[in-house]
């Protein structure tokens, strides 16, 4: 029998995001977001008619989630009595009885698996078995089951797993792949990139970037199975990305221009919705203020910061020297020169100077 699913996980309903500017709305609209994109969800499975609904871990950010985001995740899950959702537990979100799914009455058509053993939910009139286990503790530094699952011919069978099939001695559920390639699908949970690490076998990534630090495309799996015969195709659900861009700093830049250089590099790109981060390295005015510089390009982006942790001041060495010529600092700058050609000495010098002259209070 032909079925159709949606495979997504590490949605982290809840997240306290954490940006640069503490006091900003950004954590907010983050957090919404995420409930945005899995009301879509909700919503493409029930124009579609979508069969099963498989959200692999990571629902929730944390077990104590609010009552108000539990009570909205159910409404929305209401919304599809047709689709079988089936939720399995993982490191964020593990399973306690008293706690997060151990607190709700769900509706008929939502079956949770509830223990680190495998478990088996059966839907005879789709000819489909859902297998999975749960997490119930928040580390797992082997896989709680070995052994061979009976599968029948006629059924398609998926397994719901939440771990790392990347590194065989992680303490998050190590999954060796090769025990379970002979399950139709395998819905993978845990690594927030999405990637297929066979045709069956598929970590769906989170449906949205959380931090500078996730790169590419985010989204779901959506497949069909019949007869063994498996279908999937990966569809972006992100609304916004998180863009670092490295910008180059030399002595003659005014903060103008630091700031056009910034404008010109991000481009002509969705200022609306993305968050912006440039990195700044080189050299700058030693009195140059660049903790201006997020105020002045604020207005150009819906999101933007400042790294200015590699720029070093552009020191008047042979002023600094005059004044400093009979003390520790004088010293130090004979010893490695005032004009330093090797890039890695002249960092030295201003690594050095700086630090010296917060220690010993010398004279620019």
């Amino acid at each position: 029998m032909k079925i159709s699913f949606i495979h997504t996980a590490d949605l982290h309903l809840g997240k306290q995001f954490k940006f640069k500017h503490m006091r900003s709305p950004y954590g907010d609209f983050a957090r919404e977001s995420l409930f945005s994109i899995f009301g879509k969800m909700i919503n493409t499975a029930k124009k579609n008619k979508i069969d099963f609904l498989l959200l692999s871990g990571d629902i929730f950010d944390t077990p104590q989630i609010g009552m108000q985001d539990l009570d909205r995740f159910v409404a929305l899950l209401s919304r599809i009595p047709d689709t079988e959702v089936i939720i399995l537990p993982g490191n964020h979100d593990f399973y306690q009885k008293y706690a997060l799914y151990g607190l709700v009455d769900f509706p008929k058509n939502v079956h949770v698996f509830k223990n680190d053993s495998l478990e088996e939910f059966s839907f005879p009139e789709k000819k489909t078995r859902i297998f999975g286990l749960a997490w119930t503790k928040d580390t797992y530094r082997e896989f709680p089951f070995s052994g061979r699952v009976d599968l029948r011919e006629e059924d398609n069978n998926i397994i719901m797993l939440h771990g790392d099939a990347t590194h065989s001695s992680s303490e998050h559920m190590p999954i060796n792949i090769s025990d379970f390639d002979y399950f139709d699908y395998v819905a993978l949970g845990h690594i927030h990139q999405h990637q297929f690490l066979t045709k069956r076998i598929a970590y769906c990534g989170a449906p949205q970037p959380f931090s500078f630090k996730d790169s590419g495309n985010f989204g779901m799996i959506v497949g069909q199975l019949e007869k063994h015969r498996l279908e999937t195709h990966f569809i972006v659900t992100q609304t916004q990305k998180f863009i670092t861009l490295d910008i180059d700093v030399t002595p003659d830049m005014t903060i103008d221009d630091i700031k056009e250089s910034c404008l010109e590099t991000a481009g002509e790109t969705n200022y609306d919705n993305n968050l912006y981060r440039f990195v700044l390295t080189g050299y700058a005015k030693a009195n140059m203020n660049l903790n201006l510089l997020d105020d002045i390009l604020a207005d150009h982006f819906y999101y933007v910061e400042t790294d200015t942790s590699r720029i070093q001041p552009d020191w008047d060495i042979e002023k600094i020297l005059a004044s400093n010529k009979d003390n520790v600092i004088g010293h130090f700058i004979k010893t490695i020169g005032t004009d330093p050609k090797d890039p890695v000495s002249k960092k030295a010098l201003y690594y050095g100077l700086e630090g010296l002259m917060m220690q010993n209070g010398g004279e620019t």
